[in-house]
């Protein structure tokens, strides 16, 4: 609860961050009376039940979660591997290489992309007639 105001408290009223804790308990009796059923599931779900005049810090909380991206971890991982990989030493490298090696470390480790020794094994062979 305290980690939860402490995120949230900056979007909070002062009276909606006194009285979290009192929405929080009265939400769960309601709650508790319900069956396991007919309980919100998701936030989305939680704030339909929610009322604002009833649970205004609840309501409040539960707008900014929704409206909240997940995250933006790929698109940072991107960026970093072409920051890597992209030096003034390899400036003269073609767009397709590139692309080739950012996917490569982007992913690396992953059951779908071959290894760096799979790769090397087939370029070696490229010219072998058989």
């Amino acid at each position: 609860m305290k980690n939860i105001v402490e995120y949230y408290g900056k979007f909070l009223t002062r009276e909606e961050s006194y009285g979290f804790e009192y929405e929080v308990r009265k939400w769960r009796k309601l709650h508790d009376k319900t069956p396991a059923k007919t309980r919100p599931k998701s936030p989305a779900e939680a704030l339909k039940c929610s009322s604002r005049q009833i649970f205004p810090a609840i309501h409040r909380i539960l707008i900014i979660l929704l409206t909240t991206p997940v995250g933006s971890v790929s698109c940072e991982r991107s960026f970093s591997a072409l920051r890597r990989l992209k030096l003034w030493t390899r400036a003269s490298m073609d767009e397709e290489r590139l692309r080739g090696l950012a996917m490569l470390l982007i992913h690396r480790g992953q059951k779908h992309i071959p290894s760096p020794e799979d790769i090397y094994g087939a370029k070696a062979n490229w010219r072998v007639r058989e």
